[in-house]
C-alpha cells in the first residue's frame, strides 16, 4: 500500500531543521544534499524479506492446492470402487434364482443410477478445481514475474541518485571531460536498463498539484507571485515506480502553503461617495 505522507528519517529531519536565512523552511545545505552520494541503506535486507514471502505464499498455494486434489481423485476412486461392490453383488444375487435376479435387478439399476450420478458430480467437481487452480497459478506466476524484480529495482533507486550527484559534481569543476562523459554514459545506460524492465523515473514539475499517493513533502515554502497552496514548489529527489503501479519511491518535493491573495474590501468612504453622486444624478434627472 502507498503512505499518503511519509515522515523523513531523523537523519533527514536534521538536516532540515538547519536555518536557511530565507522564508523558505527547506535546508540552506539542500543543494548540496541533493549532490552528495546516497548512503546505502536496508534495501537489501528488505529486498530479500519481499522475495522470501513471495517464496512462501507460492510454496502454500501449491501445497494446498496439490492437497485438493488429492482428496477429490480419493473421493472419485471410493465412488468407483462402490460401483464395483455393487455390480459384483448384483451378479452373485442374479446366480440365485430367477425371483433373486429379478428384485437384485431392479435394486442394482436403482443404486447404479444413484452412483453414476454421484460420479459425475464428483468428476464436474474435480475439473472444476482443476480449472481455478491452474487460474490461480498463472496468475500467481504473472505477478511474479512482473513485479518479482521489485526488491532489486528498489535497491537501485539510490545508485541512480549517486550516478545523478556524480554527474551534478562533475559539470561544476575542473575534470577531463572523458570523465564526465564516462559518468553521464553510466548515468544514462543506468536509465535506460531500468526503463527497458518497467522502472519509470518522475519528476513533479513546478507547479503541479501535490499528489500524497505519488510526492513526499520534504519541506514546505511561503506563495510565491503566481503560486497556488498545495503545489510543487521544487522536487527534492525524483519518483520511481514499476509498471506504473508499484511506487518504488515517492517523488521527494518542496509544497506551497499559506492562503491565496484575496482581493482586498471596498473602501467605506468611497462606497458613501459613490452612493451620494447617484442619489444626486436621480434628483438632477427627476428636476429636470
Amino acid at each position: 500500500p502507498i503512505q499518503l505522507l511519509r515522515v523523513p528519517s531523523p537523519d533527514t529531519a536534521a538536516r532540515l531543521a538547519e536555518p536557511s536565512g530565507s522564508g523558505v523552511t527547506a535546508p540552506s545545505a539542500m543543494g548540496a544534499a541533493s549532490s552528495s552520494p546516497t548512503p546505502p541503506s536496508s534495501a537489501d535486507a528488505d529486498a530479500a524479506a519481499s522475495a522470501a514471502a513471495i517464496r512462501r505464499r507460492a510454496s502454500a498455494r501449491i501445497q494446498e492446492e496439490r492437497r485438493r486434489s488429492e482428496d477429490m481423485e480419493r473421493r472419485v476412486w471410493g465412488l468407483l470402487a462402490d460401483k464395483e461392490d455393487l455390480e459384483a453383488e448384483k451378479r452373485r444375487l442374479l446366480q440365485g434364482g430367477a425371483s433373486a435376479a429379478v428384485a437384485a435387478a431392479a435394486l442394482g439399476a436403482g443404486a447404479l443410477a444413484l452412483l453414476q450420478r454421484r460420479h459425475a458430480s464428483a468428476m464436474a467437481a474435480l475439473r472444476i478445481a482443476a480449472t481455478e487452480a491452474q487460474q490461480r497459478h498463472t496468475s500467481e506466476l504473472e505477478r511474479v514475474r512482473r513485479f518479482g524484480a521489485e526488491p532489486l529495482a528498489r535497491s537501485l533507486v539510490p545508485v541512480c541518485d549517486n550516478l545523478q550527484a556524480l554527474c551534478g559534481s562533475l559539470e561544476g569543476s575542473e575534470v577531463p571531460a572523458a570523465l564526465l562523459e564516462g559518468a553521464v554514459l553510466t548515468r544514462e545506460s543506468m536509465q535506460a536498463a531500468l526503463e527497458r524492465h518497467g522502472v519509470e523515473r518522475h519528476d513533479p514539475p513546478a507547479g503541479a498539484r501535490f499528489d500524497p499517493s505519488l510526492h513526499e513533502a520534504m519541506f514546505t515554502a511561503p506563495l510565491s507571485d503566481g503560486a497556488a497552496p498545495g503545489t510543487v514548489s521544487s522536487v527534492f529527489r525524483p519518483g520511481y515506480t514499476l509498471h506504473g503501479s508499484h511506487i518504488l519511491r515517492a517523488a521527494q518535493v518542496g509544497v506551497f502553503v499559506g492562503e491565496a491573495q484575496q482581493q482586498p474590501p471596498p473602501d467605506a468612504d468611497a462606497e458613501g461617495e459613490g452612493e451620494a453622486a447617484a442619489a444626486a444624478a436621480a434628483a438632477a434627472g427627476a428636476g429636470g
